[in-house]
């Protein structure tokens, strides 16, 4: 069985890993392998997206892991 601080590990790992993967579409959607190769203007409109984004998609993991975990409870 797996401790504590390697689930919590394993878990940021695979955050971590998450955001790469999209961080990296986001650099291909704006067709630069770096955001410093971006204007100062498509830098702002680059991380705006990648926040607004990234929110989105972590509240909606949040909800599908809360009805997940109300599931198991029943």
């Amino acid at each position: 069985m797996k401790s504590l601080l390697e689930k919590i590990e394993m878990f940021t790992e695979e955050k971590d890993s998450e955001y790469q993967k999209f961080f990296q579409k986001k650099l291909e959607k704006f067709g630069v392998d770096s955001p410093m190769e971006l204007s100062k203007e498509d830098q702002k409109k680059f991380y705006s997206e990648i926040e607004d984004e990234w929110d989105k998609e972590e509240d909606h993991e949040e909800d599908e892991d809360e009805k997940k975990d109300e599931e198991e409870d029943e």
